[in-house]
């Protein structure tokens, strides 16, 4: 967030007004990016469906030697997906998935007990030798919220919006498509009728519609197909993988579609 407001405050491109008013009448559109529990959506009493996973998630960053430089893992296990994330010297994000019962016996125990059980996860060339910083928890859901239509200037952006299992590492990228296409539909604000501009959360909304839907059944997808014990599964699963790791080109294409966001959109372009 700090990050986010420096660039804004230090870009010359974007006007700033010291104006402070808390009626809703003296703005075109109100954003609202306040997470998951947003009390903005709340507020404004949007519609929103929810179906939360049986599946909690516990982050932690932890020292890892033996994988190879800058290499993030996704490791589906039954229980759910442990990724590892790399960040810096052999420092990585750990996100590990399980039930809401395993997710609390690892609260509980130690550090080094925690460890040791993330080794017996991990492939045998990777070993944990130290955790960093504290443990956080969060629970798991998908959901999307629809727009206002008691009044259309009010906006939902980001997590507030929608919600998916983050298998896959989708929740920025789809982020990033928020901003993308309220980036253009402000630059042409100007240009709307009246009757367009009442309607402009309802047009962002069914802009986005297909692609937030189409995320929450993919990962949920992703998370039903790899992290269960059912048997017929494998030999589907192994051909997958295989065919990834033997073809290059379709391995390439997937991970490019999943992140679009970054190669697709040209920030520095689009949002000056």
């Amino acid at each position: 967030m700090k990050l986010l407001i420096n660039k804004i405050n230090n870009n010359e491109f974007i006007k700033k007004l010291n104006y402070d008013s808390t009626n809703d009448a003296d703005f075109d559109f109100i954003l609202a990016s306040d997470g998951r529990e947003s009390s903005t959506r709340k507020k404004w009493q949007i519609k929103y469906f929810k179906s939360l996973y049986k599946q909690k998630c516990i982050s932690f960053k932890a020292l890892l030697n033996g994988s190879p430089p800058k290499r993030a893992y996704e490791i589906f296990k039954s229980q759910g997906p442990l990724a590892l994330l790399p960040l810096s010297n052999n420092i990585y994000q750990i996100i590990w998935f399980s039930s809401e019962s395993d997710t609390k016996s690892k609260l509980e125990i130690t550090h080094t007990k925690l460890l040791e059980k993330l080794r017996d996860e991990l492939p045998d060339n990777i070993i944990p030798e130290k955790l960093i910083g504290n443990i956080s928890t969060f629970s798991l859901a998908k959901a999307f919220a629809l727009p206002n239509l008691k009044n259309f200037k009010n906006i939902l952006v980001g997590d507030s919006a929608h919600s998916f299992h983050p298998v896959g590492g989708q929740g920025l990228n789809s982020c990033i498509r928020d901003v993308y296409e309220l980036s253009l539909m402000i630059n042409n604000y100007e240009n709307l009728s009246n009757i367009n501009r009442k309607f402009f959360s309802l047009k962002y909304f069914l802009n986005r519609f297909v692609d937030i839907i189409s995320l929450i059944l993919f990962t949920d997808f992703l998370v039903t197909f790899f992290s269960n014990k059912l048997i017929i599964l494998y030999p589907f699963r192994y051909i997958i993988f295989f065919v990834m790791k033997k073809v290059p080109f379709i391995r390439i294409h997937i991970f490019s579609v999943m992140t679009d966001s970054i190669k697709k959109y040209n920030f520095k372009n689009n949002l000056g």
